[in-house]
């Protein structure tokens, strides 16, 4: 009775862990538990509370909230700690490169600690140039060691960004000049979508061949064409740099080949001997030439 008409939110208190469980310990501050949770006890991220505090320990906790007449007491050991996020703009950066440990792996990419209670995130199309990744774990693991380029930094939302390809060499500089239009080169097929497919003319830079492009014939699906793993001879149609962007035609290299070949099979014309120009025929009714 004494300590609950003494506690009030905001209050520094001292206890001692009486259990601990899966989600937090229990502190007792003087017959009456309070729940320090996981999330509470340390800014660095923490899933068990046995390795941050034991049975029996003496701790110092503030009181985060007072609910049902004290039946309810959240407690917090983290508030008692300067705020990791103050002043994290001037200590990160951007452009600077920083060092860091790969802490968990999702679908969209990887966070990293870069000190305890911070922690950035790793896009997955920020992981590398040389090859598509779709999952992190093609390429990190959790606990290995990077080292990161700062791309943005937001403090208000406890939220940084960070990339790794910064590092290598950006393969769409000077894409223009390697690959003029007109010119045939040769990639292979990383993905047939509903639109068309795009192949991949060296590991960074893809082109797209649209489903119109691939062939004289109507497509219905580009699948019907060309497969992944395939490698195709292509015409470059156009190329955008800035936006990364790669035109390629299928079709455009096939009429190109027959009419070389066509060219090699006719019967050479004398010297000197006047070419008469072919007249083409008419189409008639029907269908009938």
């Amino acid at each position: 009775e004494k300590t609950l008409k003494e506690l009030a939110e905001g209050q520094v208190r001292r206890g001692v862990v009486r259990s601990i469980m899966p989600y937090g310990a229990f502190v007792d501050l003087g017959g009456v538990d309070g729940l320090l949770h996981v999330s509470d006890m340390s800014y660095s991220r923490t899933r068990d509370p046995a390795k941050i505090v034991q049975t029996g320990q003496e701790v110092e906790v503030k009181v985060l909230k007072v609910e049902e007449g004290g039946k309810r007491i959240s407690l917090g050991m983290k508030q008692l700690q300067p705020d990791p996020w103050e002043k994290v703009a001037t200590r990160y950066p951007k452009d600077n490169s920083v060092k860091g440990k790969v802490v968990s792996l999702a679908r969209f990419g990887a966070f990293v600690e870069l000190e305890p209670g911070v922690e950035a995130l790793l896009p997955v199309s920020e992981i590398t140039w040389k090859k598509r990744v779709n999952h992190p774990s093609e390429v990190l693991s959790v606990g290995a060691e990077v080292e990161v380029s700062v791309l943005e930094v937001d403090p208000v939302q406890r939220r940084m960004s960070v990339s790794l390809k910064a590092f290598e060499p950006d393969p769409w500089l000077g894409v223009e000049k390697r690959y003029m239009i007109n010119t045939e080169v040769s990639g292979t097929v990383t993905r047939v979508v509903d639109f068309g497919a795009f192949v991949e003319l060296e590991p960074g830079v893809e082109g797209l061949v649209h489903i119109s492009e691939l062939s004289d014939k109507a497509v219905r699906r580009a699948s019907e064409v060309v497969k992944p793993g395939q490698t195709l001879l292509v015409r470059v149609m156009g190329v955008n740099e800035s936006e990364r962007r790669i035109s390629l035609s299928l079709k455009a290299v096939a009429p190109a080949e027959a009419e070389a070949e066509s060219a090699a099979d006719a019967p050479s014309a004398p010297a000197g001997a006047r070419q008469t120009p072919k007249r083409k025929k008419p189409v008639l009714r029907g269908g009938l030439e």
